[in-house]
């Protein structure tokens, strides 16, 4: 029986990837810095990630002031995730639109 031959990766080289500098900016205010190497998604994944370990913290922390979660403590919480919200407002953009398209900028 014949031998296969070895097949060599055809994956063709990707250009690096050209973050919106709005987006960038926007990273850096959670420490990230990703570069041109890095897929968006993995980005956007690792920043979503940050965010879900500050809102558990959070949650966790009202916890502790008031173990029964009574209606002024949800109504402070309500405010506060709001504003964690705010912060994180980058995660309502699809990350295909934290990148420059071929051909602008």
């Amino acid at each position: 029986m014949a031998e296969r031959p070895e097949v060599a990766e055809t994956t063709a080289p990707r250009p690096p990837f050209r973050y919106r500098r709005e987006v960038l900016a926007a990273l850096e205010s959670h420490g990230l810095r990703p570069t041109g190497e890095v897929e968006p998604l993995r980005t956007y994944e690792l920043l979503k990630s940050i965010y879900v370990f500050e809102i558990r913290g959070l949650k966790a922390d009202f916890h502790r002031l008031d173990p029964r979660f009574g209606p002024s403590t949800r109504a402070a919480y309500a405010e506060a995730n709001r504003r964690l919200l705010e912060r994180y407002a980058l995660l309502r953009v699809p990350p295909h639109e934290w990148v420059e398209r071929a051909g602008t900028g």
